[in-house]
């Protein structure tokens, strides 16, 4: 079952627990009638799984503060332009394979397009990953696309289980058949996870509280 799910389910219980709370409490006659719903504390946050990005989603949809926030985010962070600069000095070298490729990311979109989904995946499940699209005559990169993080799959190195290294990655769901790639066709950021070295972190998960009042 998932977070919004459950909380849903809790809302429409309410209703009869109400039914069975009416009379005053002893020593608190004004909580008459009131039904308790929700008890949170500092160190109730839980790491939101990746079954929760679909309802963070809905979420995004739903609660216009949260669309605000993640669209002043968005709107301050898009238009920055991304390059590759020669040393200290900065000087932009605008005629370098990644700058070229950062202007014309894929023949769908260009680079605000790619950094807004970055962000909003970033924000949903902590972490964003970028599929590098190569030719067919050489491995040189032709183009970047973003990938849903909830679809993917992390394959780490079983022969090295002490240390987080990636051999591939999987990308799965139920109207399309399985993709794979290996760890150099796909670029992963991820916020750290202490306790998952594998999968991201997402920033989310402190809002949980607000987002559950706020549905109350």
């Amino acid at each position: 079952m998932s977070w919004l799910t459950d909380v849903r389910n809790r809302y429409n219980s309410i209703t009869v627990q109400r039914a069975m709370t009416q009379r005053a409490i002893s020593h608190r006659p004004d909580l008459a009638g009131r039904v308790h719903i929700l008890s949170a504390r500092g160190d109730d946050i839980q790491a939101p799984s990746m079954a929760d990005y679909s309802d963070y989603a809905s979420v995004h949809e739903q609660h216009v503060w949260f669309y605000r926030g993640l669209k002043v985010l968005g709107d301050n962070f898009a238009p920055l332009v991304t390059r590759v600069v020669r040393g200290e000095e900065g000087e932009p070298v605008d005629n370098h394979p990644l700058t070229l490729l950062f202007d014309e990311v894929n023949d769908q979109y260009g680079q605000n397009e790619l950094k807004s989904q970055w962000l909003t995946s970033m924000v949903f499940s902590g972490e964003s990953f970028m599929e590098i699209v190569s030719g067919e005559r050489n491995r040189a990169p032709m183009g970047f696309w973003s990938r849903r993080p909830d679809r993917i799959s992390v394959i780490p190195d079983a022969t090295r289980p002490a240390y987080p290294l990636v051999i591939g990655y999987r990308w799965s769901d139920n109207e399309n058949s399985d993709m794979d790639w290996e760890a150099d066709e796909m670029v992963m950021w991820k916020f750290h996870n202490p306790l998952n070295p594998w999968r991201g972190l997402s920033m989310i998960g402190a809002a949980r509280h607000s987002l559950t009042i706020d549905i109350f």
